[in-house]
């Protein structure tokens, strides 16, 4: 769910839902770090572990919160700045989970602490940040 898949009639008394173009049965996902839209991508899906109806419910929170507010929650850049975001906002990702998920490698090191990824503002070039 986001934005763009919310259809409202000119009186506003209709609402409907389109494109569930990434839709499937949980049993039969398949673990993709870009399932999703950006702002609307649920952690389990940048980490690489398994996900169940969880995703669908991270994404209309963030797309209530967007209609509210007129502002995106997580305005990241990429998936390992979004998840340097939730960071922010919950804290450090339990070691546990951190272990188990497919793409720690990207964004965590052997200690399971987040590496950020940033562009050096003189340099121009990638650093990592703890």
């Amino acid at each position: 769910i986001k934005p763009d898949n919310i259809l409202v009639n000119e009186s506003k008394l209709t609402l409907k839902l389109c494109d569930f173009g990434s839709a499937g049965r949980v049993n039969e996902q398949e673990l993709a770090p870009y399932l999703v839209s950006r702002f609307y991508r649920a952690p389990e899906i940048m980490l690489g572990v398994r996900h169940d109806y969880a995703i669908d419910l991270w994404s209309v929170a963030v797309t209530l919160y967007e209609v509210y507010t007129g502002k995106i929650m997580f305005p990241g850049r990429s998936n390992n700045h979004m998840l340097k975001l939730f960071t922010d906002v919950k804290g450090k990702y339990p070691n546990r989970l951190v272990r188990k998920s497919q793409f720690k490698d990207q964004h965590f090191d052997v200690n399971c602490n987040l590496l950020y990824h940033e562009v050096d503002k003189v340099t121009q070039r990638d650093k990592v940040c703890q």
